[in-house]
């Protein structure tokens, strides 16, 4: 075997990993065919002694695209190295959920650099002892290869021209290459910029300082708080009631329920004559409910982490790394610094889980309890286990706490029902993971049911408003056909509002900020406050996709929010 024809393999190696990926079509080939070609051109130029070295770069993009396989069919897109880097971030639930993917057509993923060391060990004495590659081979290798690189660059930039030209939008190279900041995914990303490309914006912003604030981006941020305030504290024909709010909420605990994978289409349904949640479907009948069913996910990588981050302190989540990966250090203003009285969270993984440990504190709770604490990790009981502990702790304390509780019971994969079993199991409408989904559903409304009930007993039921939300929408299972939507309930609140308006989870935040009563806060959240006025109807999600019906400057509206909320975490805005 000539040392040529080992490059060649090489590179094919690389190809081959990439083809397995994303089952890519010609012109996705064909830009991993020159981007990996250039990558591994050093061979061409190094000693014949050390040629072994090609061998490495292969097996590291071997990897990478395994750890994408499984991050792809759990997230949608390609694996940031961000979540590589930040091992900690992976947790025993995002493993999980890995699990479910994992099967024999992983091994494709180790066969192609396995054949290229068996080639290397019994080819190596003519790879490695040859002599160095004429001067002449070295050129038209590497001319070629970087027309090849410059084509598909040039090729992009004329696809970018042309669906510019449908949008009236000014083209440039520079526009052209700014894209890379805003692209929603990265599988997009490499598709019209290329593999070293989309590595090289990876490995920019691991290494980037903060963002620093211009003048004019520090104006328009205050701008932007300053308009969000105002239409935080102003309710259009209802004046007193955000006084009343104050008065009735202001002392009372907080208890904010933040539901694993919750998606409305299980919420107060039937399927097959069997109610799916009777006990909250009871709930959303009884007076005093603030019952949102149209809220749009607005999660990115971090899903749960996204969640947790939206909820706490009314910022979207970066779309070009999860958040917490890099900037789980901050001071975030949020909901249990609002509030001004002891806080805690209840979760039921451990804390090192996505930098829990870390945000736990950014977001101002005096305390963080972890399966450390509670000892819990039956996925059957676990939940219930979190409610028994938070009550437990809510009841030694004097005075109003605000107490959050991340259930974690109905985390994919949904490969068992995780406890006993219901008439649910025998439904013939709909698969075995739809089924065991629908069974742990089932088993969270029971146990919140019985929280409920324990929080009267107690006498903390009447004292405490209470929220039930979900974190993100379910994944892996066809009740997602059903829709995508997720819920956002307010028990004893004093307020009576049922809306099929789509909203987004951006609207938590504030519109807690008005029913506690704390209108005044420095931070009033990047979405809209749902008190007394009409819902917009609209949201826009990590990926760009408005839903509802916005109007042009809504929808205009929808995505500075999200620009907004970039400028403040990148340039730890709130730490100043």
């Amino acid at each position: 075997m000539s040392p040529l024809l080992f490059w060649i393999l090489a590179v094919v190696c690389c190809v081959m990993e990439i083809a397995a990926l994303l089952d890519p079509h010609l012109p996705e080939i064909r830009v991993a065919l020159a981007d990996f070609s250039l990558l591994l051109l050093p061979y061409l130029f190094i000693k014949p002694k050390l040629r072994w070295a090609v061998w490495v770069p292969v097996a590291l993009v071997a990897v990478y695209a395994l750890i994408s396989h499984w991050y792809y069919a759990v997230y949608g897109d390609i694996v940031p190295l961000s979540s590589i880097l930040v091992a900690r971030n992976a947790g025993v639930f995002a493993l999980e959920g890995a699990r479910g993917v994992m099967g024999w057509y992983d091994a494709w993923f180790v066969v192609p650099p396995l054949a290229l060391l068996v080639l290397w060990v019994a080819w190596r004495k003519r790879i490695a002892g040859g002599r160095p590659f004429a001067a002449k081979t070295r050129i038209v290798v590497a001319s070629v290869v970087l027309m090849m690189v410059i084509g598909n660059q040039i090729y992009g930039f004329m696809c970018y021209k042309r669906e510019s030209s449908k949008i009236d939008r000014e083209v440039t190279i520079g526009s052209f290459y700014a894209q890379m900041r805003s692209m929603a995914l990265r599988t997009a990303h490499v598709g019209v910029y290329g593999w070293l490309l989309y590595f090289g914006h990876e490995l920019y912003l691991l290494a980037s300082p903060d963002l620093k604030l211009t003048p004019v981006q520090t104006a328009e941020v205050e701008r932007f708080i300053a308009g969000k305030r105002q239409q935080l504290g102003h309710v259009p024909s209802s004046g007193s009631l955000l006084d009343s709010l104050k008065q009735r909420n202001g002392s009372k605990n907080l208890i904010f329920i933040i539901v694993e994978s919750l998606n409305s289409a299980a919420v107060d349904t039937v399927i097959e004559g069997a109610a799916i949640t009777p006990h909250l479907s009871a709930l959303l009948r009884s007076d005093s409910v603030v019952y949102f069913r149209r809220m749009r996910p607005q999660v990115r990588d971090g899903r749960s982490s996204d969640g947790q981050l939206i909820y706490n302190t009314g910022l979207l989540p970066l779309v070009s790394e999860p958040t917490v990966a890099r900037y789980a250090h901050a001071d975030y203003p949020s909901l249990a610094k609002a509030l001004r009285r002891y806080s805690f969270e209840v979760i039921g993984e451990e804390r090192s889980v996505w930098n829990h440990n870390i945000t736990s504190v950014s977001y101002g709770f005096d305390t963080n309890y972890d399966n450390s604490d509670h000892g819990e990790r039956d996925f059957a009981k676990v939940d219930s286990t979190l409610f028994e502990f938070a009550i437990q702790k809510m009841s030694d304390v004097r005075g109003p706490v605000y107490c959050e509780i991340a259930t974690i019971a109905m985390h994919d994969p949904y490969d068992s029902p995780c406890g006993a079993t219901t008439e649910i199991s025998r439904f013939k409408s709909m698969g075995e993971a739809e089924r065991n989904y629908l069974e742990r559903v089932r088993r969270f409304d029971s146990q919140l049911s019985h929280f409920l009930d324990r929080l009267k007993a107690e006498g903390l039921y009447d004292e405490s408003v209470i929220v039930i939300a979900s974190d993100h929408d379910a994944r892996g299972v066809d009740v997602a056909k059903m829709g995508s939507d997720i819920v956002f309930i307010v028990l004893n609140a004093g307020l009576d509002i049922r809306s099929d308006a789509v909203i987004g989870q951006i609207d938590v935040f504030p519109t807690l900020l008005q029913i506690m009563g704390r209108t005044d806060y420095r931070w009033p959240g990047a979405g809209r406050g749902l008190v007394g006025r009409a819902s917009d109807n609209a949201a826009k999600d990590g990926y760009g996709n408005l839903y509802g019906s916005p109007s042009d400057s809504l929808a205009a509206q929808l995505g500075y929010e999200w620009e907004m909320s970039r400028l403040l975490i990148k340039s730890r805005y709130f730490a100043y």
